[in-house]
């Protein structure tokens, strides 16, 4: 069964592979002419890489993570550790849980559903019917289930008023219409749905959730509590770009076109 629904998932992306392939190269690119990391940053190491290693390499990482997620045996992960526990606790009453295209992120809202917290993770229905069907089955029962929240900010608001989480990923181009930003010092568009859901609930707490998995013999999953005041757009770029820096091998944002609205002609 596990292997006719993966057979299906790659044959029906079969065609965008030559695409990724191409949106990986120009991302990388792209980053690496910014120049906005040092000579010790595994970052840099990464982008010195040959880069048909480097994309051998993520790619393996996501297959990994993508075969778990379809089968649901995933290894537990490591206990959190009480500064990684601690924050999580800080969603009890209600908050913004932001995450990225970073390792197997549908960890992260598992996490927060198995310690009895009610959340609902914002999703971008993906192109393949099949693929979502699978995807929303797994949220499901992880009691982490997901929706487009485009166009439906006060069904996210009523949600976090009563006691629940919002979960957001927080690493994709939004449109010309996002906010002007940089990433990893490209220049590029942000989304301002967190920011807005985190005013409209009067200033919730805002937590950012990274897995580190892919393959790995010790998978686990990390919490870490946004500082007082501090906008959920300006954390999560924190984070995503500490993340990116520390581990970029497991950044799937590198296969989509994370600067789309400000460099356009870069991709194919």
């Amino acid at each position: 069964m596990l292997r006719a629904l993966l057979q299906a998932l790659l044959v029906a992306a079969a065609p965008r592979l030559a695409r990724k392939r191409a949106v990986f190269r120009a991302n990388r690119r792209a980053v690496s002419e910014a120049g906005d990391h040092g000579p010790d940053d595994p970052l840099a190491r990464w982008l010195a890489l040959p880069a048909d290693e480097a994309y051998a390499l993520l790619v393996r990482n996501l297959a990994a993570d993508l075969a778990a997620l379809v089968s649901g045996r995933i290894d537990p992960p490591a206990p959190p550790d009480p500064e990684s526990e601690a924050a999580l606790r800080t969603l009890e009453r209600g908050g913004l849980l932001l995450s990225a295209h970073f390792g197997n992120h549908e960890l992260v809202a598992k996490g927060c559903a198995d310690a009895g917290m009610r959340i609902l993770s914002s999703a971008q229905p993906q192109k393949n019917r099949r693929a979502q069907r699978i995807l929303d089955r797994r949220r499901a029962s992880w009691n982490a289930p997901a929706e487009d929240f485009s166009g439906r900010l006060f069904r996210a608001a009523a949600h976090v008023r009563s006691g629940g989480v919002v979960g957001l990923m927080t690493d994709q181009d939004p449109g010309p219409s996002g906010l002007d930003d940089s990433f990893l010092g490209v220049p590029c568009k942000s989304s301002r749905l967190a920011d807005l859901l985190w005013l409209r609930c009067g200033k919730p707490p805002v937590v950012f959730g990274r897995a580190l998995t892919g393959r790995t013999d010790s998978p686990r999953v990390e919490y870490f509590a946004g500082k007082e005041g501090e906008a959920p757009s300006a954390f999560a770029k924190r984070m995503v770009e500490a993340c990116v820096r520390e581990r970029p091998e497991l950044w799937y944002g590198w296969i989509h076109r994370r600067f789309k609205s400000t460099r356009r002609e870069i991709y194919p």
